[in-house]
């Protein structure tokens, strides 16, 4: 089978290679790419051709996957699946798994740092909060202003409505005692190598190899 990483893990290309070796071993081919596509058009290009697909959190939208005719597995080396085109795959027996729990460790030592940081600056300790879970779950514009009207003491934060770069309007960057990280929990080193071991153990699964 054609095997095809579409962006690159964050990870040394030493570890990339060991996995590579045992696919090909095994009499599949693999391909890889150390740069990002630049567009949608790009990631088809890329994927077209291939059974199976690596890759991290690059959209891949269900007009993407329409084109790769071949494609029957989607390994994703990241928590989420929002940016997968889930219902089209589901519809045409493309089977999808994600990386869970390669980040916990990180995400729990962010925590507290968010936590620490922003009990420097106040001492309502009771009504402070932090959060490094998905975007979506908290209203960010909702939190400012309730950080802006003293209900909630400080806030630390590292997931947004949105992915970082945040719009330089957006109220919970001038929001009080505020302490923002641009979703940076999830990179540690260790965590990255233990995502692409993850998302390439998925693969040898599903390839029962």
């Amino acid at each position: 089978m054609k095997i095809v990483l579409l962006e690159p893990l964050g990870v040394a290309k030493e570890i990339i290679n060991s996995h590579a070796k045992k696919m090909e071993d095994n009499g599949h081919d693999f391909i890889m790419y150390d740069q990002k596509p630049k567009d949608v058009r790009e990631l088809v290009e890329r994927a077209k051709e291939a059974d199976i697909v690596i890759l991290a959190n690059h959209s891949f939208p269900e007009e993407a996957i329409k084109e790769c005719k071949n494609l029957k597995f989607i390994s994703v080396a990241f928590t989420g699946l929002d940016h997968i085109g889930l219902e089209y795959c589901r519809n045409n027996s493309i089977e999808v798994r994600n990386a869970a729990g390669y980040s916990t460790v990180s995400v729990a030592e962010l925590t507290f740092g968010l936590i620490i940081s922003v009990l420097r600056n106040i001492t309502k300790c009771d009504i402070a909060t932090r959060y490094t879970a998905r975007g979506p779950v908290v209203d960010n514009k909702a939190l400012a202003e309730a950080l802006s009207q003293g209900k909630i003491a400080g806030a630390g934060i590292d997931v947004f409505d949105i992915e970082p770069p945040l719009k330089p309007d957006d109220p919970i960057i001038n929001a009080p005692n505020t302490v923002l990280t641009p979703h940076v929990a999830f990179a540690t080193k260790e965590a990255l190598e233990r995502r692409a071991d993850i998302a390439f153990n998925n693969v040898f699964s599903w390839l029962d190899i």
